[in-house]
């Protein structure tokens, strides 16, 4: 009855579906093997860099025994994985931008211009009527500079020394708009 079938349609011996089979088994098995050594690997590799010592290659004291000092606090790394520290701004750093920025307005007016946003440059009345302002003082002395990095204000009295030699002397209040740990002037008065 099997001679009446087409012979694409006729099993193979016995013995050939035998090996077939313990073949694909057989790989599928290494495949398996395979795939457990893998994560085995991961996860053991996992365990070194985020789980294993605060110094360099583990040891096998440092796996074997148990850990007699405490380890160190989980919150000094967590907040640089868990999002990039930002810097605040603080009074000292908006100190230091006052600073270098009255250094700039008579050294280099091009520099201290862009430390003005550009809605205060164009309230200051462009880069020339900036310059024209500038161009007579040979220097800018702050002096009881009070910062105030939440307001983002910072006051200070000022002393100004002209290129002929006499000064002058005033008060202020900067605005400062803060961005990406760079601060710019966006307001006076």
């Amino acid at each position: 009855m099997s001679d009446h079938l087409p012979t694409d349609r006729r099993r193979p011996p016995r013995s050939d579906g035998a090996a077939q089979g313990d073949s694909r088994v057989l790989r599928q098995a290494m495949w398996a093997v395979l795939a457990i050594a893998v994560i085995g690997l991961s996860l053991f590799a996992g365990s070194l860099v985020f789980g294993g010592t605060s110094g360099g290659s583990p040891s096998a004291e440092s796996t074997v025994e148990p850990m007699t000092s405490a380890p160190a606090p989980p919150s000094s790394p967590a907040p640089s994985s868990s999002s990039p520290a930002t810097p605040q701004p603080t009074a000292e750093s908006m100190t230091t931008f006052l600073d270098d920025y009255l250094r700039d307005v008579s050294d280099d007016p091009a520099t201290a211009w862009g430390s003005l946003t550009p809605g205060f440059q164009r309230t200051s009345g462009g880069f020339a009527a900036y310059r024209e302002f500038w161009a007579p003082i040979a220097g800018a002395e702050p002096a009881d500079v009070e910062a105030d990095p939440e307001a983002r204000t910072i006051a200070y009295d000022v002393t100004y020394t002209y290129a002929d030699g006499h000064t002058t002397q005033d008060s202020t209040r900067l605005t400062l708009a803060y961005e990406n740990g760079t601060y710019r002037i966006s307001g006076e008065g």
